[in-house]
């Protein structure tokens, strides 16, 4: 059962960070680090990914719940 609110609480970090990529995409937001631009296309890899581990977690609780 325990496990269960792991897979849901670490579901939902990873829709927040896709989610804070996505929002980065669409409003074209630039973040300099160090003197570095990192482009846009990273953003995109960036709310790809953990799309997909959100959507693994979700379906891993619905297998074991």
């Amino acid at each position: 059962m325990l496990a269960n609110y792991a897979l849901i609480v670490a579901g939902c970090v990873f829709a927040f960070v896709g989610l804070m990529h996505l929002i980065r995409v669409l409003f074209k937001v630039e973040i300099t680090i160090g003197g570095k631009v990192f482009p846009l296309w990273m953003s995109i890899v960036g709310f790809i990914i953990p799309l997909l581990l959100c959507i693994w977690m979700f379906l891993a609780v619905s297998t074991f719940g």
